[in-house]
């Protein structure tokens, strides 16, 4: 109707101006009576002098709000202020122009300000034809801008509002999807990689690849600190990909180590921060045991120039397991004293283990057993349970005869339900015992389920009287 009128009256179209300093401290003295000068400045300068945002902004600023709380008014909260009704009257608007105008307007929030049309509509699942007319609508309700440049919010806070609106996870996997989008698309690594950054590992395929490129590209612009975030990021996508190395994928192991060597190089970090050489070797196929000799030599000699015995013990094992025979013995006996020097009792309980087993393979058994004792030994300490069974077979297989764990009883615990047993007996919850042990909350559940069975018990309070009893005195 109003258009209608419009075109047959020939009225002319009155678009008022953003206001002005003056204008704004005026609203904000309506609204929250003799507000400091500064305050007022800190109004405008957040909202630009958009009307609707300063509706917003002083509903949560003022004091008699419901739910506002005896929050003082400040320029400084202002300033970090993102008003959460803004959201919800920028989706409202976008609803009443069309029933696509929120998912329109979230994912221009995701993709961020001068995204095309196309990856806009693609991402808000969305008609590409009816998009066109849905982001023309969505300017004339000063929610959008669309130039040439892109398309855009009228005003970052709206964006921040918007983005802030969408629940943690959405966020997350529309980062991805964006990610996906651009990629296909044929945009810019580091176009891809900025939403890589704000999206869970091991979800968008050949990620480590593309912050790879980021990173180069970052680096060769002059941005180092923007080359280091993305090499970050990329290092939990090979994480997700290690497990490869247990299911015995080896070619694919060795893919992931040599993206893994291709970003530490590019970072130039050494033994301190990473050991992906003597990884590699002991993945390499045996046509390849030159290039496996080379980096575990490589490794070792880096970090005794660095002065890094436990990054020369892990070398010097990688290196005697590649060697083999006599010389790998050699070179094992070697691991043991460097790594007994660093005291770290985990790679000393695998060098260990890695000896006696070599031991054991040139019919040296007592020898063997002798190693293999003490690596249990440590192994248990360490709460290492795979690393213990392990040992536990080798040491089996060597002729000794290791005592069984018992299957009931506070000896049946392994290392693993000890700790979380002795956690919750002690009054932690599950959530807090597996933020102090490193664990996931299922994994705390796992252990607790098993340690209620072997000691005969139901619940929490038997549990506090159970480990008592099982404490030396």
């Amino acid at each position: 109707m109003l258009r209608g009128l419009t075109t047959s009256l020939e009225v002319p179209t009155i678009r008022p101006s953003l206001l002005s300093a003056d204008g704004t401290a005026a609203l904000v003295r309506a609204r929250l009576g003799d507000a400091s000068a500064d305050v007022a400045g800190a109004c405008h300068e957040a909202t630009g002098g958009n009307p609707l945002l300063i509706k917003e902004l002083l509903a949560e600023l003022d004091p008699a709000a419901p739910g506002a709380g005896a929050a003082t008014i400040s320029p400084d909260r202002v300033a970090t202020m993102g008003p959460e009704r803004i959201a919800a009257e920028v989706l409202d608007r976008a609803l009443k122009v069309d029933a696509t105008g929120p998912a329109m307007v979230r994912a221009v929030a995701v993709l961020g300000e001068g995204s095309d049309l196309a990856t806009v509509a693609a991402l808000a699942e969305a008609d590409p034809d009816a998009a066109v007319a849905i982001v023309d609508r969505l300017a004339a309700a000063s929610i959008l801008t669309a130039t040439a440049a892109g398309l855009g919010f009228v005003h970052p806070l709206l964006r921040s509002s918007v983005c802030e609106d969408i629940p943690a996870a959405t966020r997350a996997r529309s980062h991805a999807r964006a990610a996906e989008l651009l990629r296909a698309r044929g945009a810019e690594a580091e176009a891809v990689a900025a939403h890589l950054l704000l999206c869970e590992p091991g979800i968008v395929p050949d990620a480590a690849a593309i912050l790879e490129a980021a990173a180069a590209k970052a680096a060769a612009r002059g941005a180092p600190e923007s080359a280091a975030s993305y090499l970050r990021r990329a290092l939990p996508e090979l994480r997700e990909r290690a497990v490869l190395f247990a299911r015995g994928d080896r070619a694919g192991a060795v893919e992931v180590l040599r993206t893994v060597g291709s970003i530490y190089g590019a970072a130039d970090a050494g033994p301190r921060m990473t050991r992906w050489r003597s990884r590699l070797a002991l993945a390499l196929p045996e046509e390849s045991r030159e290039e496996a000799l080379g980096l575990a030599r490589e490794e070792q000699e880096l970090s005794r120039a660095l002065g890094e015995p436990r990054a020369e013990g892990v070398a010097l094992r990688a290196l005697g397991l590649v060697e083999g025979g006599k010389e790998g013995i050699g070179r094992l006996r070697e691991s043991v004293a460097a790594l007994r020097d660093a005291r770290v009792p985990l790679e000393l309980a695998r060098s260990l283990a890695e000896l006696g087993a070599a031991l054991r393979r040139a019919n040296r058994r007592s020898e063997a057993r002798a190693e293999l004792r003490d690596a249990a030994d440590l192994a248990q300490r360490c709460g290492a349970e795979a690393l213990e069974e392990r040992i536990l077979e080798e040491m089996r297989i060597a002729g000794a005869k290791p005592r069984r764990r018992a299957i009931s009883g506070s000896d049946s615990l392994t290392p693993g339900e000890q700790r979380v047993a002795r956690a919750a007996a002690a009054g932690a919850s599950n959530r807090e015992i597996a933020q102090e042990l490193f664990v996931s909350l299922r994994t705390v559940e796992m252990h607790l389920t098993n340690t209620y069975r072997k000691l005969g018990i139901a619940s929490r309070a038997e549990l506090v009287g159970a480990m008592a009893e099982a404490s030396p005195t």
